[in-house]
């Protein structure tokens, strides 16, 4: 019989974190995460977004087996910047069964209502980057690239009833093919009318550069995107503060 457990024990965290590597088995092309990492997610240690609200987790399970699992929660701080009700879900991994990813996707809907949300959206990335946000819709016999998810073709049929609010798209480069001169006279002339100039960041001099970056980030974000918030805020001020006390040996 399926049933929703929430996840309370330490088993329960290891049925959550071991069960894409059953899923995935006969993928080649899925890449794992480190395992302390996802350790790390799941006491909220290692996720900004995660740390911005309440959030909960849960498992599906059939006669004791894992069969899906989904993490759902609010973000807070974004939700208050943004003037929102926004809940999100994340982490959301299931057997091809479409009983099991409604029953998690449903428990996920019922935990945001309650908590007053009028709007679900996901998946979205624990850590606030790309990795695990949105599905693999297209392009499943490529490797998977740096920070873009991967997942198996029939997840897109669990969301057929949900409505899309951002698409992306991703396109390869041949680095063996170097920049063309007429580019390069592009950028140039660019250069030259809008008075900027590319310089390589000097890391020595981090906090210049950290207030370099913010800069940019701050200007350069778009008021429609629901996902970012400006560097003013608590989230991302976290950020900048961890981003000053790396060594500079490891840049």
């Amino acid at each position: 019989m399926l049933k929703i457990v929430r996840v309370t024990s330490r088993l329960d965290r290891k049925e959550f974190t071991d069960l894409p590597e059953r899923l995935y088995r006969d993928y080649p092309l899925w890449v794992p995460p480190f395992s302390h990492e996802m350790k790390a997610i799941l006491r909220s240690r290692g996720s900004q977004l995660l740390a911005n609200g309440p959030h909960v987790f849960f498992i599906a399970k059939d006669d004791n087996e894992v069969k899906g699992r989904i993490a759902v929660g609010i973000e807070q701080v974004m939700n208050n910047e943004k003037s929102v009700k926004h809940a999100y879900f994340t982490l959301f991994e299931s057997v091809d069964d479409r009983e099991v990813a409604e029953a998690l996707l449903r428990t996920a809907e019922s935990w945001a209502r309650n908590k007053g949300m009028n709007y679900l959206k996901g998946p979205v990335s624990p850590t606030n980057g790309d990795d695990y946000r949105g599905l693999l819709v297209d392009n499943f016999d490529d490797p998977p690239a740096v920070l873009m998810p991967y997942n198996p073709p029939y997840y897109a049929s669990f969301f057929d009833s949900f409505e899309i609010y951002l698409k992306y798209l991703g396109f390869q480069y041949d680095l063996a093919n170097v920049i063309s001169e007429r580019e390069i006279k592009f950028t140039e002339i660019a250069m030259d009318r809008y008075k900027f100039r590319v310089e390589e960041a000097n890391f020595r001099r981090i906090r210049e550069v950290s207030a370099d970056l913010q800069k940019i980030m701050e200007e350069s974000i778009p008021n429609w995107e629901e996902d970012i918030l400006p560097l003013h805020t608590t989230s991302y001020m976290t950020w900048q503060r961890r981003l000053s006390w790396w060594p500079i040996e490891e840049w």
